[in-house]
């Protein structure tokens, strides 16, 4: 499979609650079609490569899609369930002539399939459209999904990363969970009350810094507050060998000492689904995504009763507000044959009550500003305020081409650091490199 897609590389360079919509549509600069409307014509059939966590053959999905053709009554989707996270499987149907019209890989993976001539832009769809104007995107997209000033990638399902902080736990401390820490300063001493060992085990975490969904790659989040970038402006310099990069390591090493070390917090996080632990008193503060309220452990211990409170992560002395965020996105092959169709049915998917649906139901936030900062979708609930104040600063890894081959780089850091035991600026060194040498050939093969 390797040899194939190597070729296939070079084959390629070659060549369900309704809400007040009417009012929200005003609002995003959408124009409602009336029945003397004239539309370009819309027809055929579009095929769509996706995901089974937002299945589009059944629940919300399938919703959307029935509307989507009763809107287009020429129009049929086909969604078929492809895992293809890093778009190898599109590079090789492309080269064959036959790529899906849309496809949904990983959300790093708009800038390769760019560099690589597969994706095709959006702007000329952008430039006409009356539901989607890219400015009404949100800028953390359209900087991760742009490719030589291009958008090649369109987000529809992102998440970002809260701190939940246990209400139970941080009662025994004497602290309220309701009223978080805001600083690094007022988050150690946080971490100290609430942590709870016996001997040299760790019985309840403070804060173990990669338990979560985003794992080792969160080491970011301090290095992004205090000013630091992983690519320098124009992308072609990794930029983590600096003192930024130390300060926050400096930071994160000092809170996983004052719980006993890396040992004992690594002993913790062994053995049980993450969520079960935070629900079961064994994390005080679990930095995690907004989503995971729908993880089974969690809605579970809400319907139980569980009490926790929720924040931004604590951010240093004059530091910014960031948070770590996934997301899910589609691209669009150059040669697929119903363009029209599947940018329609992109913009079908985020109009404004169907994306308000879609995030409801997938407990997500919609891609379009001017929807998520909507009464509509906030609905005073602090929660999504906050999650949505959040995505002003949301930032994930390497977009660049050649992301793929760099995600896992970039959490080698913490295991030399905290496993190997090589000092900060060693280990910074040694994956800045390792990351340069990778940007410096995909740079090199998009030329």
């Amino acid at each position: 499979m390797v040899g194939d897609v190597a070729k296939t590389r070079r084959s390629v360079l070659g060549g369900s609650a309704a809400v007040g919509a009417a009012g929200l549509l005003a609002a995003c600069g959408a124009s409602a079609q009336g029945p003397g409307a004239t539309q370009p014509e819309i027809k055929g059939t579009v095929q769509i490569w996706g995901l089974p966590l937002f299945d589009f053959n059944a629940d919300v999905g399938a919703e959307i899609v029935r509307e989507f053709e009763a809107k287009h009554p020429g129009v049929k989707v086909e969604y078929t369930l492809v895992d293809d996270q890093n778009g190898d499987k599109t590079r090789v149907a492309t080269a064959g002539g036959t790529p899906p019209d849309l496809v949904s890989p990983n959300g790093l993976i708009p800038q390769s399939l760019a560099a690589d001539g597969v994706a095709a832009s959006f702007e000329p769809f952008l430039k006409t459209s009356k539901i989607i104007r890219k400015q009404d995107l949100w800028p953390t997209f359209i900087n991760d999904h742009s490719w030589k000033g291009e958008l090649v990638g369109m987000a529809y399902g992102p998440d970002i990363r809260i701190m939940y902080l246990g209400g139970d736990r941080y009662a025994r401390a004497g602290l309220d969970a309701n009223k978080p820490p805001k600083t690094w300063q007022e988050f150690e001493a946080a971490v100290i009350k609430t942590t709870e060992r016996d001997g040299g085990a760790v019985k309840t975490a403070g804060f173990h810094p990669f338990i979560g969904s985003g794992t080792e790659l969160t080491w970011t989040v301090p290095f992004w507050q205090l000013g630091g970038e992983l690519l320098n402006a124009d992308g072609t310099k990794v930029t983590i060998d600096n003192e930024k990069g130390l300060q926050a390591w400096e930071w994160i090493v000092k809170v996983v000492n004052m719980q006993g070390g890396w040992g004992p917090l690594q002993d913790l996080r062994r053995n049980a689904v993450a969520s079960q632990k935070f629900v079961d008193g064994e994390l005080a503060n679990y930095y995690e995504a907004n989503s995971s309220r729908t993880n089974a452990a969690f809605a579970k211990g809400i319907q139980s009763g569980f009490k926790y409170g929720f924040s931004h992560y604590p951010l240093p002395p004059g530091g910014r507000r960031i948070t770590f965020g996934g997301v899910h996105t589609y691209v669009m092959p150059k040669a697929s044959k119903q363009q029209a169709v599947s940018w329609a049915f992109l913009e079908h998917l985020l109009s404004p009550e169907v994306n308000i649906r879609f995030a409801d139901r997938y407990d997500r936030i919609p891609v379009r500003q001017s929807i998520a900062k909507s009464t509509q979708y906030l609905r005073d609930d602090p929660f999504r305020i906050l999650s949505t104040e959040e995505m002003a600063g949301r930032r994930w890894m390497i977009p660049a081409p050649g992301a793929w081959a760099m995600r896992s780089d970039v959490s080698t850091v913490a295991l030399d650091i905290l496993d190997q035991g090589l000092s900060i600026r060693a280990a910074l060194a040694k994956t800045q490199a390792t990351l340069q040498q990778k940007l410096d050939a995909a740079l090199q093969a998009a030329k």
